[in-house]
């Protein structure tokens, strides 16, 4: 027995949420093409995936605001299975692009790469990273899509956007995007606790730029805030909540405009972005002002800064910097001013590691 519609939420809730939809979409567009701008996509295929899946979600999130349907209880039936389609499934793609990311940070933190798991997640490649998202979410988008265009009853509006009557789909994408949602916030939490960790037994021994510990704690508040919302309201979904909570929508709907605005927040970004506006000519190199400062330790601790200072790069095998590169890694996560200072050490006569000679020595007479 179908439901009665509820009522459309007010103008204000409508402007409200369909401006955060919009904004975060334009947001990650911009990040987007800042990316591919980069000229490294070789390595920041996780991310330009991050930002594609979020934009164009987003986007066709909000159809019912560009298409001057927001207020229509009724709109168009084309618009209710485009809105319910790419909503229903970006939850599920956003949700695993997500734990590429976040698995893509593990993978590139020397301290993680000590415990047992790291040597699994190590197998993993930009392919299967970026790929992973798409097979677990384009099933769903053709079940639903097929769903639709047989019975066009199991669309419907709600009081923000439009949904699927067919619960079996339902709970399926839900128990799909809970588990994704769970390894997030499983291994999110494990990273915060490992860098904090490292953060508090380096305590006196090195001086890491401030930008280094804004970006870590960025991405990783991230993670932790999106993976926690999302479990919540899918654990009210699967236990029968009925209707649409304004205040649940809102803050969902306000993950986007989160993750634009703590990707934005990366030394490597704003320092492109002062770079294309000609705000930094003086610089001939970006970490020129923002080196890492060193002092005396021992070997061990060194080493295990070695690859603190990447989030995309592989561990072990830093991209080298050139003196006079003036080209700036847009996605980097340290960026290139703690890359610079790592590498400008590790050429110093106190480098972390030591390459053994293979020129004969000149015998004594």
């Amino acid at each position: 027995m179908d439901r009665e519609p509820e009522p459309v939420a007010t103008a204000t809730h409508l402007r409200a949420y369909y401006s955060l939809l919009i904004i975060a979409a334009v947001g990650h567009a911009c990040l987007l093409i800042l990316t591919l701008a980069s000229q490294r996509l070789h390595k920041h295929g996780v991310l330009i995936n991050f930002y594609l899946i979020f934009m164009v979600t987003l986007w066709f999130d909000a159809i019912l605001c560009w298409t001057q349907h927001m207020e229509d209880p009724h709109p168009p039936k084309s618009l209710q299975i485009i809105n319910a389609v790419f909503r229903l499934t970006g939850t599920v793609m956003n949700s695993s692009t997500t734990l590429m990311c976040v698995t893509k940070f593990w993978v590139s933190t020397n301290i993680a790469a000590s415990t047992k798991i790291s040597k699994y997640l190590h197998y993993l490649d930009n392919i299967t990273l970026v790929i992973f998202p798409y097979a677990v979410g384009i099933p769903f988008f053709f079940a639903y899509l097929g769903v639709f265009l047989d019975d066009r009853s199991m669309v419907h509006r709600t009081p923000y956007y439009c949904d699927s009557r067919h619960e079996p789909l339902n709970i399926a994408a839900t128990v799909v995007a809970l588990i994704v949602m769970i390894m997030v916030m499983i291994l999110a939490f494990w990273l915060a606790g490992i860098l904090i960790r490292l953060r508090a037994s380096q305590r006196g021994l090195v001086k890491v730029h401030w930008s280094v510990n804004l970006q870590l704690t960025a991405r990783i508040l991230l993670f932790l805030f999106y993976s926690l919302t999302s479990i919540t309201l899918h654990c009210w979904s699967l236990r029968g909540y009925d209707g649409v909570k304004t205040s649940s929508t809102l803050v969902f709907a306000s993950t986007g405009l989160i993750a634009f605005t703590l990707f934005l927040i990366q030394a490597d970004i704003l320092a492109a972005l002062s770079h294309y506006l000609g705000l930094n000519k003086s610089r001939d190199k970006p970490g020129d002002s923002d080196q890492l400062e060193f002092t005396h330790m021992d070997r061990s601790r060194r080493t295990s800064l070695n690859t603190l200072n990447t989030f995309f790069p592989h561990p072990q095998t830093p991209p080298p910097t050139h003196v006079n590169e003036k080209k700036y890694s847009l996605l980097d996560s340290e960026s290139a001013n703690g890359l610079y200072g790592v590498q400008h050490h590790s050429h110093s006569p106190n480098a972390l590691t030591t390459q053994p000679s293979h020129t004969s020595t000149p015998k004594s007479k």
